[in-house]
C-alpha cells in the first residue's frame, strides 16, 4: 500500500496504518531544497506512526527519492542503490551460471537473505535462485530488485534496524520498503542509453508512467520499462595476445590424449585466431547481455466515504545470455571436431519471468483503520543451453538444451488494525495489531534428458585417447530427475506493535511476534526502541531486539549435480539436500532458523543553520547461521565415500547446515548542509559505513565426517573478507532553475581474496567518481549527460594462480566491479 497517498488524499491517508511512514513533504520551502531531499536529510520516522516532522524517530530510516537518482545513469535497482546506500553492497557476477543475471544486494555486511523487502509495505517475495558456485553470496537467496523498473518508484525507504518484531522472518539487518508511485495526473516518457569507455556493454532503456485520476480520491498508475544491455569483456590477456585460457587440462601434458606440449596448444590457440576468432567468439568475462521488458500498476478507489480498495503488482521479463568457459578441441572428452572443429563457447541463457499482484481494501472504523490484503508473487528461472554439446551423443548431440528451470512461489494473506489517539496525559499513542499467513512453494523441474545424461554404453566406449565422456549439456548440465523437488510450506503469525509519546521530548516503542511454520516450528521476538530529544536540535535514540530467519526452501530443498572448479581443478558435486539420506548419513542435523539479536544506538544533530549530522552504531550476533559448507571430495573423510556410494558419478558433496555464529559491528554515518545561493541551491552531502563480520567460537561439524575440512578458508572469506568493511560517500548537487548538476565520489573499501591455489591476494580500496548535468526546458523537457567512474577505476590485475589459467584478469570480488567507465545520455519529456 502506497506510503504517502497523492494529496487529495492524505486527509484519509493520516488514518491507515502505514508501515515505514515518511513525512509527507520536505521541511525546505524552495522548489530546489524539496528536490533534493535525498537520504542524506534523515527523513526518518517511528515504524508505524503516520504524520511525522522531521528527526522524531526512535529508529533511523533513510529516504531515496528515485525522481532524483533515477538520472544519473544506473539503469539497474540495485546498482542505484549500491552507489545509495552506504551500508548496502550489490556486485554484478561474471562466470557464475544464473546468478550473472540476478544481483542480489547484502546489508551491512549480512547476507542478501537476511534484509527483508516490501513493496508499498507488503512482503516482496524471492528470486528461486540459490546462489552457489565460487562467488560472493554464496548459499544465500533473494529479492531480485532488477525486476522492478526505476519509472514506477517514487521513493526506496530503508529502516536501518532489525524489525522482525514487526515484519518477520528475514529482517535481520534491515528493511527495505519500495513505494511505487500514485500520481494521478499526467506522467513522464524518458530514454538513456550509453556505452563503456572500451565500446563495448552498449546499453539502452525506454521507459514511461502515467496516471490517471478516477473519481475525486481514486487513482491509476501505469509504468513500463524496456531495457537492453550488451555484454563487456575484460577477459585476461597472454603476451599481448588474447589468451584463451585451456581451463580443462591446461598444463597437463603427457600421453592422456591432452595437449602433448606447449608448442601443440600454442598451434590450436593461432590455429583458431587465424579463422577469424575474436576474444568476444572465445571468452566473455564481464556484464552479461540482457533484455529486461517490464509493467507495473499502482492503483486505489474509493469505496464509500470511509474506505478504498486498493491493487498494485507487476509483470517483468527478462532474457539473459552469459558463457561458460570456452571448450578446445583437443579436450575430446568435451568436444565434438565435426560441429565445432576449432572448440565451442557454450551460452547459459536464462529466461526470467517475474509476477506480483496485491489487492485489498482499508477502511476507517470508530478511529480504527483495518486492512485486509493478499499478495501474490511468484519467480521463474528456465535455463537453455545453445552453442553446445553433449559429447556422449557424438554426432547425433543437438546444440540446443532446455535443461529445466527453477520456481518459486510465495502467497500471504494480511489482516491488520491501527489506531492511534491521545490518551490524557500523553502526547499521542499509536497501537498496531494484526496476523498473516504465508504459503511458500519451491521446484526444481528437470530439464531435457540430453541435457543431463550421459549415452556413453560402458566402460569401453570412450574417446580415441581412451578418456570418460563428460555428461550432459557442456557449460550447464540440465537438472535431473533425480533432483526434482515440489515442496511447500506454511506459516502463520501474529503481531502487536505500539508506540507512545509521553511528550514531545520522549517516545518509547515496543513489539512482539509469534509465528509458527510447518516446517521447523515457532519463533517469538521482540523489540524495544526509544527516541529522546532535550533540544529541538539533539535526537538521541536506541533500540534492542531479537529477530529470526526461517530457512529459506532452497536452502532446505535443493538438490544438484554439477561440474564445477575447485580452485584449478574440476569435479562433479552433488548438493545434496537437508533431508536427503546422503546428508543424514554424515550426521547433518535438520536445519533450524538463525537466531539474532540487535543493539543499536545514535543521535542526530543540527548543530547550526540546516546542517544535520548522524551516527548510528550496532552490533548484530547471528546464532545458527546456515551456510553451504566446502565442497568435500570422496578422499576427504571414508565415511564420505560411504554415503556416495549410490552415486558412482558424483565425486563431491555439499550442503547446508547451522554452521556458525557470527557478530558484526558497524557505524553509520551521514551528514547533510545544503546552502542557498540567491536562486540557486548547492547541497553538500556525506555518508559511511563501517561494519566488519567475523565468525565466532567453533564451526559446529557434523558428527560423521571427521576432520574434514568443512569450511575452509576460502568459505570463509565470503562471510568475512568478499565485502568491503567500510564505503564513504561524498556529493554535491546544484541547482538554479532548469539547470542541475551532480557529482558524486564513492570510496569503496579493501576486500581480500582467499585462494585455496595461489597467494592470497588485497583489491585495494577505490574510488568511483560520477558526474551528471541535467537541464529541463520550460516545455517540460530535460536533457542529461553524464558518466559513472569516469576515472575508469578498475582492480589490479591479479596474480596469474589466481585467474583461472590468465581468464580472470581482474578478482570478481572487486566491490566497484570490472566495467570501468562509461558514459550515457537521456532524454525525458513530461506528459
Amino acid at each position: 500500500m502506497p506510503l504517502v497517498p497523492s494529496a487529495r488524499r492524505r486527509a484519509l491517508a493520516t488514518l491507515l496504518p502505514l508501515a515505514l511512514a515518511a513525512p509527507l513533504a520536505a521541511q525546505d520551502t524552495t522548489r530546489a531544497g524539496r528536490d533534493t531531499v535525498q537520504i542524506q536529510e534523515f527523513e526518518v520516522k517511528g515504524v508505524r506512526q503516520l504524520d511525522f516532522l522531521r528527526n522524531v524517530t526512535t529508529v533511523p530510516v533513510d529516504r531515496i527519492p528515485l525522481k532524483l537518482l533515477g538520472r544519473v545513469g544506473q539503469p539497474e535497482l540495485s546498482q542505484i542503490l549500491n552507489f545509495a546506500l552506504p551500508s548496502l553492497q550489490s556486485v554484478t557476477q561474471s562466470q557464475t551460471d544464473g546468478n550473472d543475471h540476478v544481483d542480489f544486494a547484502q546489508v551491512r555486511g549480512l547476507g542478501a537473505d537476511q534484509v527483508l523487502v516490501l513493496v508499498n509495505g507488503k512482503r516482496r517475495h524471492q528470486s528461486a535462485l540459490l546462489h552457489l558456485g565460487d562467488n560472493i553470496g554464496q548459499g544465500t537467496t533473494g529479492v531480485d530488485l532488477n525486476s522492478i523498473p526505476a519509472a514506477a518508484i517514487e521513493r526506496v525507504e530503508f529502516l536501518r534496524d532489525g524489525a522482525a518484531a514487526q515484519y518477520g522472518s528475514d529482517a535481520i539487518a534491515g528493511v527495505i520498503n519500495i513505494v511505487l508511485k500514485s500520481g494521478a495526473e499526467g506522467g513522464t516518457l524518458g530514454t538513456l542509453s550509453g556505452i563503456t569507455s572500451r565500446g563495448d556493454g552498449a546499453s539502452y532503456r525506454v521507459d514511461g508512467n502515467y496516471g490517471l485520476r478516477v473519481g475525486t480520491r481514486g487513482f491509476v498508475n501505469l509504468s513500463a520499462e524496456f531495457r537492453h544491455r550488451n555484454p563487456t569483456n575484460r577477459v585476461g590477456r597472454w603476451n599481448g595476445n588474447v589468451y584463451f585460457g585451456n581451463l580443462f587440462n591446461f598444463g597437463d601434458f603427457g600421453p592422456n590424449g591432452e595437449y602433448n606440449s606447449q608448442a601443440e596448444y600454442d598451434a590450436d590457440v593461432a590455429r583458431i585466431a587465424a579463422r577469424g576468432f575474436d576474444r568476444d567468439n572465445v571468452q566473455r568475462i564481464g556484464d552479461s547481455r540482457l533484455t529486461n521488458t517490464s509493467l507495473w500498476l499502482n492503483s486505489a478507489l474509493p469505496v464509500g466515504d470511509s474506505s478504498e480498495a486498493y491493487a498494485f503488482g507487476g509483470l517483468t521479463f527478462r532474457r539473459g545470455e552469459a558463457t561458460a568457459f570456452y571448450r578446445f578441441p583437443a579436450d575430446l572428452d568435451v568436444s565434438n571436431l565435426a560441429l565445432f572443429p576449432d572448440g565451442y563457447l557454450p551460452f547459459i541463457n536464462t529466461n526470467i519471468g517475474d509476477q506480483a499482484l496485491t489487492a485489498g481494501i482499508r477502511s476507517t472504523r470508530r478511529g480504527w483503520t483495518f486492512d485486509v490484503s493478499n499478495t501474490f508473487g511468484a519467480n521463474r528461472i528456465g535455463f537453455v543451453l545453445t552453442n553446445t554439446i553433449n559429447p556422449s551423443l557424438r554426432d547425433q548431440t543437438p546444440t540446443n538444451f532446455d535443461a529445466g528451470a527453477l520456481r518459486y512461489q510465495q502467497n500471504v494473506t494480511r489482516v491488520e488494525a491501527t489506531k492511534r489517539w491521545t490518551p490524557r496525559g500523553l502526547a499521542s499513542a499509536t497501537l498496531a495489531v494484526g496476523s498473516e499467513v504465508r504459503v511458500e512453494r519451491y521446484r526444481i523441474q528437470a530439464g531435457e534428458e540430453a541435457s543431463w545424461k550421459n549415452y556413453a554404453t560402458g566402460p569401453g566406449d570412450t574417446t580415441a585417447n581412451g578418456l570418460t565422456f563428460a555428461s550432459g549439456s557442456q557449460g550447464f548440465p540440465g537438472f535431473q530427475p533425480r533432483t526434482e523437488v515440489d515442496r511447500t510450506r506454511t506459516n502463520a503469525g501474529a503481531y502487536l506493535d505500539g508506540e507512545v509519546a509521553f511528550d514531545r521530548t520522549f517516545t518509547v516503542g515496543l513489539a512482539g511476534r509469534y509465528e509458527d511454520y510447518s516446517d521447523f516450528g515457532d519463533r517469538a521476538t521482540g523489540k524495544v526502541a526509544a527516541r529522546w530529544r532535550p533540544t529541538e536540535r539533539v535526537t538521541l535514540r536506541g533500540s534492542f531486539n531479537t529477530g529470526f530467519r526461517a530457512p529459506s526452501l532452497p536452502q532446505t530443498y535443493s538438490n544438484r549435480v554439477s561440474t564445477i572448479f575447485v580452485g584449478n581443478r574440476e569435479t562433479v558435486v552433488g548438493l545434496f539436500n537437508n533431508i536427503s539420506p546422503v546428508v543424514r548419513a554424515l550426521g547433518v542435523a535438520p536445519l533450524r532458523p538463525e537466531r539474532s539479536s540487535n543493539w543499536s544506538a545514535g543521535f542526530l544533530v543540527q548543530p547550526a543553520g540546516r546542517l544535520t549530522l548522524s551516527a548510528d552504531g550496532y552490533l548484530i550476533r547471528v546464532n545458527d547461521r546456515i551456510v553451504a559448507s566446502g565442497v568435500l571430495g570422496r578422499d576427504a573423510d571414508p565415511a564420505i565415500d560411504g554415503a556416495l556410494a549410490a552415486f558412482p558419478d558424483i565425486q563431491s558433496v555439499q550442503f547446508f547446515s547451522n554452521a556458525i555464529d557470527t557478530r558484526t559491528i558497524g557505524l553509520d554515518l551521514q551528514a547533510s548542509y545544503p546552502i542557498v545561493l540567491g536562486e540557486a541551491v548547492l547541497t553538500v552531502a556525506g555518508t559511511a559505513n563501517f561494519n566488519k563480520t567475523e565468525i565466532r567460537g567453533a564451526i559446529r561439524r557434523p558428527t560423521g565426517i571427521g576432520d574434514a575440512d568443512l569450511f575452509n578458508p576460502q568459505e570463509r572469506s565470503w562471510i568475512e573478507n568478499a565485502l568491503p568493511r567500510s564505503k564513504v560517500g561524498l556529493s554535491a548537487r546544484y541547482e538554479r532553475g532548469g539547470l542541475a548538476a551532480f557529482a558524486r565520489t564513492t570510496r569503496f573499501g579493501a576486500v581480500e581474496s582467499i585462494n585455496l591455489f595461489g597467494p592470497n591476494e588485497t583489491v585495494p580500496a577505490g574510488l568511483v567518481t560520477d558526474l551528471n548535468v541535467a537541464y529541463t526546458f520550460k516545455s517540460g523537457v530535460t536533457v542529461a549527460v553524464g558518466g559513472n567512474n569516469v576515472f575508469d577505476k578498475l582492480p589490479p590485475v591479479q596474480d596469474y594462480a589466481n585467474s583461472y589459467f590468465g581468464i580472470f584478469k581482474y578478482s570478481r570480488v572487486a566491490p566497484y566491479g570490472i566495467r570501468g567507465a562509461s558514459f550515457y545520455g537521456s532524454v525525458s519529456v513530461g506528459l
